[in-house]
Order: structure tokens, then sequence, then C-alpha cells
């Protein structure tokens, strides 16, 4: 086979060898390879033998989509922790809100036992038959008073309102009252249900 004279399977143009088994077709630019079975183009085979990178063939949107699914698998991944981590990081946020309303609680039931007629309150309707009936006995206040207090040395005005339970049911009591020269002079309001009905049990009573 003589290698001085060889066409282009490509183009048909004549590719001089120069006694070379490679060569490029001066007319279409293909890389040419001289075998046994005549002269061949590039191609990735004989580009992977001979170690050069491959120049046609290679399927590259194929690579591009497994590298998208892999970085969507590790994000979802990634996602899927994030809440977990978010309930945790909460948790101090929900402790501190509660000692808090646990102070409110405590504090508002002190200012109103210590300042504010409640423990007068309770001791009326502890000793009020209607009131008794209804509850049962002993009555005993909630934790949570809401309500307000002002006034000095020499008199005061409150009113709030309290649950309480009794062994019968619960309900709410329900106080306004003045304070003057060490006597509070109070009315007070018993709220309960019975047969689907809202029942009021009214006081008015002074007490030191």
């Amino acid at each position: 086979m003589a290698i001085d004279d060889m066409a282009c399977p490509n183009c048909g143009a004549s590719v001089d060898f120069a006694g070379s088994t490679r060569a490029i077709c001066s007319f279409c630019k293909s890389q040419l390879y001289l075998t046994d079975d005549g002269v061949e183009a590039s191609s990735v085979r004989h580009d992977l033998l001979e170690n050069q990178p491959a120049t046609r063939g290679v399927d590259v949107p194929v690579v591009t989509i497994d590298q998208q699914r892999n970085s969507l698998a590790a994000s979802s991944s990634r996602r899927t922790t994030f809440p977990k981590l978010g309930c945790l990081g909460c948790l101090p946020t929900l402790l501190f809100i509660g000692m808090c309303a646990g102070f409110i609680m405590l504090s508002s039931q002190v200012m109103f036992r210590a300042l504010g007629p409640l423990d007068q309150a309770l001791q009326i309707i502890n000793s009020d038959p209607a009131v008794v009936q209804a509850f049962g006995k002993p009555i005993t206040p909630g934790p949570f008073v809401t309500g307000k207090i002002s006034g000095g040395d020499t008199s005061s005005l409150a009113r709030f309102s309290v649950p309480i339970y009794g062994p019968k049911r619960t309900g709410h009591l329900q106080v306004s009252g003045s304070w003057r020269k060490g006597i509070w002079d109070l009315s007070v309001y018993v709220v309960y249900e019975e047969d689907g009905e809202e029942q009021t049990i009214q006081i008015t009573q002074k007490v030191k």
C-alpha cells in the first residue's frame, strides 16, 4: 500500500502522509490515520486508543442532568433537617414566654391578696349559703387574676375577676369596691352555668 497518495474518506481529497501514519486533510481539515484497512478519519475509539481527548460523540447533556439530580437530592436532604433545627431554636423562646406568664400570674395573685380585697371576697362567698350550695366547699381561686387597683393611703378602688373552683362546679368571681378608713365596701358577683343557662349571685357587703 502506497502511503504517498491517499484519499480522505470524508471529502475524497488527496492526502499526503509523507511517510507518517497520521495526517490532516488540507481541504476539510479532518484528522486522518493510516491503518491496515486504509485511511480512517478521526473517531472516538481511535482517539481513546491513541490517548487523545475524544473530539466528537460525547453525550454532554447526560452528564449535566446527572449532576443536577445529585445537586437537587443533596439540597432536598439539607432542607429536611432545617425544620428540626428551627424547632430546637424556638425552645428557649418558648421557655422564656412560659416563665414570663408564670411570673405575671404569681405577681397578680400576690398583689390582689396583699393590696386588694381578694381574700375578703373569698371569705364572703365561702360563707354565703347560696354560693356554697351551688359550688360546694371550699371554693378556691385560679392562679390568674385580671383587673386593677388604684388609690393611696386614705382610699382605694379595686375591680378584678378571677376563676373559682368548687367541688361541684367552676365559675367566675367578679369583684368591685372601694376602701376607706380600713373598710372595704364590696360588690361581689359569682357567675356560673347551670342547665345551660348563666346564673349570677350578687352579694354586697362591708368587710375589714
